[in-house]
């Protein structure tokens, strides 16, 4: 797994070598920071616990755990459904205000839950070690034009939130641009988010690199924008667990009548 990491970067390494490369992107979520093998439905429920205690701990009421992850899974369900029908993003104030009502929360304990949740994320996420030393590596070679560096992300987490994160497991990438799918309403897997990029920045697609995980948001829509791209996807053992773990909670949840489908 490891030397086929090394082989990547062998790959990636030629490929930022073309003189004219004036821009490199990278994804942030399963590229530059790695997730355990925790697929969401279950993630979504780590994290109402964090956010349950978050507010007991601060004297706000909680509705308890169980019902903040039953509201979480409807109220995301719902809103993603309905801005996929006019071609939006959702963002995470949305999810949780959505969440609030549902279990009759003052809008006031809106900060825990963010709070709560950026702080279970950064427990669950780890830097890519080797692909950041790799970065630095590249970021010190001379080249004519310097190599301008943005972060990218599919994600309803706000940036200030996910700049958290960063300063938190990579404080290094904290400067760089970052756009996200949540504030500028277009995304990679619809393959609006390339454009949106190349005009923020001013740099022509075949002046662009863009290195992700995910096989059609990471590299089918980054090319068809007219960008290289290149993949770095999860080990063989990461996406076998992931779905395995992942078949088991959506029978879980459909069993308790949980997994909200329509």
């Amino acid at each position: 797994m490891v030397g086929d990491l090394f082989r990547s970067l062998d790959r990636l390494t030629r490929a930022v070598a073309n003189p004219a490369l004036r821009l490199l992107s990278l994804d942030l979520f399963d590229t530059l920071l790695l997730r355990e093998t925790t697929p969401e439905l279950i993630r979504l429920g780590g994290i109402a616990r964090i956010q349950h205690q978050a507010l007991e701990r601060a004297g706000f009421r909680s509705p308890g755990a169980t019902s903040l992850y039953r509201a979480r899974l409807w109220c995301q369900k719902q809103l993603y459904d309905a801005a996929a029908l006019v071609g939006n993003e959702v963002r995470h104030d949305e999810i949780l205000r959505a969440m609030c009502y549902r279990c009759a929360l003052d809008l006031a304990v809106l900060p825990e839950l963010v709070r709560a949740e950026v702080a279970y994320e950064a427990s669950h996420l780890r830097p890519n070690r080797l692909l950041l030393a790799w970065l630095v590596c590249v970021l010190e070679q001379p080249r004519a034009i310097p190599l301008r560096v943005v972060l990218v992300s599919d994600m309803y987490l706000a940036v200030p939130s996910i700049r958290s994160l960063l300063l938190v497991l990579t404080p290094a990438l904290v400067p760089c641009p970052l756009y996200v799918s949540a504030e500028c309403q277009c995304s990679k897997r619809r393959g609006t988010l390339f454009p949106f990029v190349s005009a923020a920045e001013h740099v022509s697609p075949d002046h662009s690199l863009h290195i992700g995980d995910h096989p059609l948001a990471d590299g089918v829509q980054a090319e068809r924008s007219g960008w290289r791209a290149e993949t770095l996807p999860r080990d063989f053992w990461w996406r076998k667990i992931h779905h395995v773990r992942d078949r088991w909670a959506r029978r879980t949840l459909a069993r308790r009548g949980w997994l909200y489908t329509s």
